[in-house]
């Protein structure tokens, strides 16, 4: 994929990859404008601060959800070097 962009009168033609290592090395300010100004452009609503704080309300009640399954035993925990080691040989099974 290439991306023309526009600056100071030129037409620039760039890779994806080119332009995104061009906008990493921004300054972390102006990475997150960015990424704010491109999160609108998918038709996201504006207010990004309203929206993390919905997002954080949504992953706390997920959080107390599973807190409760867990001490009323409706679900078991399994211990996360269990769970990565089962990948670790269904990946290398393949």
């Amino acid at each position: 994929m290439r991306v023309t962009a526009v600056r100071s009168g030129y037409d620039l033609a760039m890779s994806t990859a080119h332009l995104l290592d061009d906008l990493l090395a921004l300054p972390e300010h102006e990475r997150a404008e960015l990424a704010q100004a491109l999160v609108q452009s998918l038709g996201a609503p504006g207010d990004v601060a309203a929206d993390t704080e919905s997002w954080e309300r949504k992953w706390a009640a997920e959080a107390e959800r599973r807190l409760r399954q867990v001490q009323d035993g409706s679900v078991q925990v399994v211990d996360a070097e269990v769970v990565f080691a089962e990948l670790r040989t269904r990946l290398n099974s393949k």
